[in-house]
């Protein structure tokens, strides 16, 4: 599985469960410290 998130504004609020098999991508992210 994978999870592609795009164009996330500053104050958007995502959140994601990952096992080990999951990746996870971020696009345009405007506030990348939000993804730690």
């Amino acid at each position: 599985m994978t999870i592609v998130i795009d164009n996330i504004e500053e104050d958007a609020v995502v959140e994601y469960t990952l096992n080990n098999r999951d990746w996870i991508t971020i696009n345009n992210a405007s506030n990348a410290s939000k993804f730690t």
